[in-house]
């Protein structure tokens, strides 16, 4: 198990420096060195130094840049991870990823392409 995923949902929603709640929708570029959790429709790119985390009812269409990622909505764009990727049972997910280190869980549905790489 990877580990910084974390143990419930509400565990990383309270501890997120940058939020996006369920009735938000955003467009355009999101740059940040905090950890971001994504409750909400989001369409653009995300640059985060953190924790990007889409939650069970989002809806991303984005390319994004992160040090993880945790899915659990619905994800369509490219991502670039430094260190892990883990895509949760219900998660629908589409297009390409990049990461060190990639879990997939029973459940989740991922339609693209994965490449794991090292990164310095």
């Amino acid at each position: 198990m990877f580990k910084l995923k974390p143990k419930s949902i509400t565990d990383f929603s309270l501890t997120a420096n940058f939020f996006i709640g369920h009735d938000v929708n955003v467009e355009g570029l999101i740059k940040t060195e905090d950890d971001i959790y994504i409750d909400g429709n989001l369409n653009g790119e995300i640059e985060a130094e953190g924790l990007v985390e889409i939650a069970k009812n989002a809806n991303v269409r984005a390319d994004i840049r992160a040090r993880a990622l945790i899915i659990e909505g619905k994800f369509k764009g490219k991502s670039i991870v430094k260190e892990e990727v883990v895509i949760i049972r219900g998660a629908v997910t589409s297009g390409e990823i990049e990461a060190n280190e990639v879990e997939l869980e029973k459940g989740a549905i991922f339609n693209g392409q994965i490449k794991t790489a090292s990164f310095k």
